[in-house]
Formats: C-alpha cells, sequence, structure tokens
C-alpha cells in the first residue's frame, strides 16, 4: 500500500537518492558521472514537491512542479517499486494541489515515459530541442485524465 504527501525538508536526502538512481535506471545512454546528489535540489528549488511512501513510510518517488505554469518537472520512482502504480498514483496526486490541464517535457529517447504517460490521457501538443536531444511536450487536460482513469478501472475489472 502506498501513499501520497507533501514532501518536507528531512525527506530531501531519500529523495536525492531516489532522483539519482532513477535517472542513471531511465537515461542509460547517459554518462553516470552526469548525475549527482546535489541535482536534486537545484533541480526542484522553488517547486512544490509530493512523494509517494510505502506502509513503513520509506519514499519510494516524487512528483515536483512549477505551479505558475502548472508544469511538472520531475517524475521518479526509485527502480525497485516500478511497475506498482506508483508513478499513476503521484500523477492522481496533483489534483490536490495543481489545476488542469498539465505539461510536461519527455524526452523522445525515453520510450518506457512516453508509453506511460500516453495510456494516462497525455497527448502531444509540441516537440522541441534542448541539451539533452528531441523531446515532446505533453499536455493532460481534465477530460482525458478521466476517460484513462475510467479505462484503467474498466480493465481492472
Amino acid at each position: 500500500m502506498f501513499q501520497t504527501r507533501p514532501a518536507s525538508p528531512e525527506d530531501s536526502a531519500a529523495l536525492a537518492e531516489i532522483f539519482r538512481a532513477s535517472r542513471r535506471h531511465a537515461f542509460h545512454w547517459r554518462e553516470m558521472e552526469d548525475f549527482f546528489l546535489s541535482d536534486f535540489a537545484e533541480q526542484t528549488e522553488g517547486e512544490v514537491i509530493h512523494l509517494a511512501e510505502d506502509a513503513e513510510g520509506r519514499a519510494v518517488g516524487f512528483i515536483s512542479g512549477w505551479v505558475p505554469d502548472r508544469f511538472i518537472h520531475h517524475l521518479y520512482v526509485d527502480p525497485a517499486y516500478q511497475g506498482r502504480g506508483i508513478g499513476r498514483l503521484l500523477i492522481a496526486s496533483l489534483k490536490e494541489w495543481l489545476p488542469f490541464p498539465y505539461g510536461l517535457k519527455c524526452l523522445v529517447a525515453n520510450r518506457n515515459a512516453q508509453e506511460f504517460y500516453r495510456t494516462g490521457g497525455w497527448r502531444e501538443v509540441w516537440q522541441g530541442q534542448d541539451e539533452y536531444g528531441t523531446y515532446l511536450f505533453l499536455q493532460l487536460d481534465e477530460a482525458a485524465a478521466k476517460v484513462a482513469t475510467e479505462g484503467k478501472m474498466q480493465e481492472a475489472s
């Protein structure tokens, strides 16, 4: 059983570990030396962060966003906990603190993330290029989120 809650400063060390491990796992084509524990604090400064934790209170993933732009900057789940619905749980937590529609960038090279977002109702709005490569700008509105959630519920029954 997993639950979400707002992150506190005391969670920073655990979230930095998840951030580094998850990026090393997801971005396997990049050099391992490109990822540092200090990246978490630098890349989430000023963002709202919610985490997912297990029944023992261990952080297993997090989502962070820049509220003024409704932009999801990071969504990472500990590689040992992937495939258990934690990413979807974190996205569902957005309803508590971020108004629709949500937007995010997803690297074209990250096929697993693209599949995750597309099955969750996210749609491509445009493509861009940055220092990491070509990315898709994806958006999720309330209607698409509802359809995706209802589809998941029907699949489970």
